[in-house]
């Protein structure tokens, strides 16, 4: 049997899988702006603040940019299945212990028309070390570019 993964690092992998799928979809359009781009993709589809200064003032610039791309994600079916598990293992990840938290990002992406799914949507079972193994190799496969596309 493999070892339990560890949450944090379940959702980090998520991420750079996502990070993986918009430096493929954007790379050729905007070159060495592509980073920048793609992290505050990230950041504002999941309602945080940048993750630095220089990420800040590319947001500020090009927030109009980002905020147009990210509403379109519900569009790429893969990209919005990403989100869509990376905002349900975050609800569950948080938990009753942030409100506000889980309160906002629910309502982005209600607002961008990505899917708040149940554990049981993404894994059908109620075994909490299954979910969070499926949802390991499900990022696994977004670095892979071979995602598991068995999610309903």
């Amino acid at each position: 049997m493999s070892p339990v993964p560890i949450p944090s690092e379940v959702n980090s992998k998520l991420r750079l899988g996502i990070l993986h799928k918009l430096r493929a979809r954007y790379g050729s359009y905007f070159g060495s702006e592509t980073e920048h781009l793609c992290e505050g993709l990230i950041s504002f589809a999941l309602a945080e603040p940048a993750t630095d200064q220089e990420a800040a003032a590319y947001f500020e610039t090009e927030s109009c940019l980002i905020e147009q791309q990210v509403a379109s994600f519900y569009q790429d079916p893969d990209l919005a299945l990403a989100f869509s598990i990376l905002y349900s293992f975050t609800l569950v990840q948080l938990g009753p212990k942030s409100p506000e938290r889980s309160e906002q990002l629910a309502n982005r992406a209600f607002d961008l028309h990505l899917i708040l799914r149940t554990t049981k949507e993404i894994c059908p079972t109620d075994d909490p070390f299954e979910f969070l193994q499926f949802v390991n190799n499900y990022a696994e496969g977004l670095l892979s570019d071979k995602p598991n596309t068995t999610v309903q």
